[in-house]
């Protein structure tokens, strides 16, 4: 089992996520992937978290070079305390080939860029989609609107530009989101595998790898 990322002492937890069962089952699936030799550990290939929050995710996957030898890797949030919190997290495990990004979803990204997506979203079903505030850091990467899928849903619209020709993502979802009528929904333009499920407390998290077709 591939070493789990340390964290600084000090993260504002008020203001950034706390690693939970949803990061550590998300680690675990793209450890899984990684195993099974997955990957094109030669190719040179991009890859980016989006809603790094912490940087642990981020960490593993430049540390362990997750993607292979030849990737870059990016992480991106929508929240600038975040993008502190990643860059020192990424530092304090002293892992290197990385940019940090302030950015919403894939709005920055040049179409047909991304090798590897990875992304645990905001999934609690909300009665709104919150906004990003300086009282309110955290609700944006918990509360995912309509059925916890609000975002999900704007950045699964945008792989089909911004994903490169072999590429995939890997996505968090919770029971709530119902991925099994998400992916017959979707299943024109994609494929929706699933790589890992978990029963954690009292919600059950899945995380599928979604390629187009």
């Amino acid at each position: 089992m591939l070493e789990t990322p340390i964290l600084s002492t000090d993260i504002d937890y008020n203001n950034v996520y706390d690693p939970a069962e949803d990061t550590f089952l998300l680690m675990d699936a793209l450890e899984s992937e990684h195993n099974k030799g997955q990957y094109d550990l030669e190719r040179s290939t991009l890859s980016l978290e989006i809603g790094s929050g912490s940087g642990m995710i981020s960490s593993f996957i430049i540390k362990h070079k997750i993607f292979g030898e030849n990737n870059y890797h990016l992480s991106s949030d929508i929240n600038p305390l975040a993008i502190k919190e990643t860059l020192k997290t990424i530092k304090l495990n002293g892992v290197g080939r990385n940019d940090v990004l302030l950015m919403s979803l894939l709005d920055s990204v040049r179409d047909g860029s991304i090798d590897y997506l990875v992304f645990n979203p905001p999934y609690v079903p909300s009665d709104d989609v919150p906004i990003l505030s300086d009282e309110d850091r955290l609700s944006v990467a918990l509360e995912g609107g309509k059925n916890g899928m609000e975002i999900t849903n704007l950045l699964i619209e945008q792989l089909s530009m911004k994903l490169s020709t072999e590429g995939c993502a890997y996505i968090l979802f919770c029971a709530s989101n119902k991925p099994l009528e998400y992916k017959e929904s979707i299943s024109d333009m994609y494929n929706m595998e699933l790589i890992e499920k978990r029963k954690c407390g009292w919600e059950v998290l899945s995380i599928y790898k979604i390629t187009r077709k």
